[in-house]
């Protein structure tokens, strides 16, 4: 029990375990999307990869919270229970509108000079004069 400021000791006794020779292991707690100086400057296209990295994680670590929870509010059925499957239910919906929200506005096309883009709300984006259209429909 040599040198034991934090009173470990006691803990060793309880769980009937010798810890004076056990060997300290580092964790990697680092992620594959951690970056390296967050002080560093990015790029807008490297922030954009980074944050949409980083929310696929998230989106799986609270699909499987949500999942847990679920289970477990419908086997107590305690409000309480419920409450938390519910909330994770709705962090994790968040988490998903963030991401396609970030993915609608990562590639907006930019017109060229001397054209205009018309967006008509659907799928189909005009780009050009009408005059241009018209000679492309009519094959001049």
């Amino acid at each position: 029990m040599k040198n034991d400021p934090k009173g470990f000791s006691q803990l060793d006794e309880i769980f009937e375990v010798d810890t004076t020779t056990g060997e300290i292991v580092p964790v990697n707690q680092t992620s594959s999307t951690s970056l390296t100086n967050p002080n560093q400057d990015t790029t807008i296209d490297e922030d954009i990869l980074f944050a949409k990295s980083r929310l696929k994680e998230l989106i799986n670590e609270t699909s499987d919270f949500s999942e847990f929870a679920v289970r477990i509010a419908k086997g107590t059925q305690e409000s309480k229970d419920l409450a938390v499957a519910l909330e994770s239910i709705k962090v994790q919906s968040s988490l998903l509108s963030k991401l396609i929200s970030i993915q609608q506005k990562e590639k907006k096309p930019e017109p060229t000079s001397g054209q205009t883009v018309i967006n008509t709300g659907n799928t189909v984006v005009f780009s050009g004069n009408a005059n241009e259209a018209l000679k492309k429909i009519r094959g001049e």
